[in-house]
């Protein structure tokens, strides 16, 4: 039987499962995405939060915090290709899931009377190990090694960073750094050569601002480097496939630098910081190029999805008819779709309840609208009636054509001259079909021709015309 995957299976499903399931119901959406609620017992606003991985056939991983009869648990959701399975952890609320290179899943999360604890699962077993146990308040990463063996980052009591490595069936606890206030935004990766990776943030309380932190450990020792300084905020780490770490962060602005989002990578000896024209962060992904992706919540209401094409990004805006609230994630699998999870509010809410609806969404990268850069006109003056048109397109087209002032489109088949433009204002779009169908834009160019009058030819001519008639008059007066 061949398998289906979530985005087809979507369309036809409508199963109802109890307890360790629950009811999987589509809802409206952009005509790029596919909508669903995986669970109405979320928990976002009692301190709840959900996690998503893709695994190695592309099939979804879910974690998040339930609210049942007003306790916290811990579930697990998995797409098999037909329908959600899941399963109650434990009583408690999720900090982070990964999965292994068999795709069996790790979670560590808050036990619900305090304390730290690891789960995993082989088979249909969970296996849960006491990491912490005087663990009261903060979060948690966990991270796997080449070898499989799981490693916890976490702040204790958002004053202290811990660092917590098992030692066959015991864990072993060192503090890394500590301050009066840590930022509440931990990743943890491990990258090339078993290097652990870990993102964090120092709160100065005396100004409201954050510097992101950077530990890394190389040699048996730890060493932390400051990335960034002055920010307002910071996003997630993620590594590339070199096993590099990047991350964005949003600085304070000053009458010098206008540019909102900054992105951060590591090259393995300095740090890069680049400008992004995004003007939020939101949760980072990296395709299997490298390219970025992020999702976030807008204004408390809508998920956002932006990727970055290599030229250009693409915005998308998830649609649910459901007003998401202000924490999802997103996984992009090896074809470059996206997956994410977030929590919303449920139909005919006014106010944010605490209870919320558990959603997935997901979208074929490929029903995406080509991407279109202008490089050769920009909005400004010219002085010739003959313009280059140079662009470039992210992917290959079936048909390219532009259009001059809202007139007609006209089929091209590459980069033009633009002849014979007459003075005054002109717009200019490219529009390009994919060889899926889909069709994008560029962005219209305003642009204004103003060629001089030929002053030289004039006095020429005035010139001619006066000798012409004193010639004339010349010929008269002979007569």
């Amino acid at each position: 039987m061949n398998k289906r995957s979530p985005l087809n299976a979507f369309v036809s499903m409508l199963l109802l499962f109890m307890l360790t399931s629950c009811s999987v119901v589509l809802v409206h959406a952009d005509a790029l995405w596919n909508v669903q609620t995986v669970a109405f017992n979320g928990a976002a606003l009692a301190g709840g939060s959900c996690s998503i991985v893709v695994d190695s056939k592309d099939n979804p991983h879910m974690a998040y915090t339930a609210r049942i009869d007003g306790i916290n648990y811990v579930k697990y959701a998995n797409w098999d290709g037909s329908r959600w399975n899941i399963q109650t952890v434990d009583v408690g609320r999720l900090f982070d899931l990964k999965l292994d290179n068999r795709d069996d899943p790790h979670l560590v999360y808050m036990y619900g009377p305090g304390g730290i604890r690891y789960a995993s699962r082989t088979a249909s077993n969970w296996n849960i190990q006491i990491v912490d146990p005087g663990f009261l308040r903060g979060i948690g990463s966990v991270a796997l090694d080449s070898l499989g063996n799981p490693h916890i980052a976490y702040l204790d009591n958002f004053k202290e960073l811990k660092y917590a490595s098992r030692l066959g069936l015991s864990w072993s606890i060192e503090t890394l750094d500590n301050a009066e206030r840590i930022w509440p935004v931990l990743s943890f990766e491990f990258g090339s050569y078993n290097t652990p990776y870990i993102l964090y943030g120092l709160f100065h309380i005396e100004n409201s601002s954050n510097t992101a932190m950077i530990a890394a450990k190389k040699d048996s020792s730890w060493s932390i480097q400051t990335v960034a300084s002055n920010l307002i905020n910071y996003g997630n780490m993620v590594l590339d496939s070199i096993g590099f770490p990047h991350f964005y962060y949003l600085p304070e602005s000053d009458d010098t630098d206008h540019s909102n989002v900054k992105h951060a990578s590591w090259n393995g000896s300095d740090w890069n910081i680049q400008s992004v024209a995004l003007d939020t962060i939101g949760f980072l992904a990296l395709d299997s190029h490298d390219n970025p992706s992020i999702a976030y919540i807008q204004s408390y209401e809508k998920v956002i999805y932006a990727s970055w094409t290599g030229i250009a990004w693409k915005i998308q805006t998830i649609d649910s008819n459901l007003r998401a609230l202000g924490h999802c994630q997103l996984a992009v699998d090896v074809n470059g779709n996206p997956h994410i999870c977030y929590f919303a509010n449920p139909p005919g809410e006014e106010l944010p309840s605490s209870i919320q609806y558990v959603m997935y969404a997901t979208a074929a990268a490929s029903e995406f609208a080509p991407s279109i850069k202008v490089l050769s006109i920009a909005d400004k003056l010219y002085d010739t009636n003959s313009i280059p048109l140079d662009f470039t397109i992210d992917e290959p087209a079936s048909q390219i054509a532009y259009s001059l002032d809202g007139q007609e489109n006209i089929t091209i088949t590459g980069n033009i001259t633009l002849t014979g433009l007459t003075n005054g204002d002109h717009d200019l779009t490219i529009y390009v079909t994919d060889e899926t169908g889909n069709v994008g834009s560029s962005e219209t160019i305003h642009f204004t021709i103003d060629v001089p009058f030929p002053t030289a030819l004039v006095a020429v001519a005035v010139i001619v015309a006066v000798l012409g008639s004193g010639l004339l008059i010349y010929l008269i007066k002979r007569k």
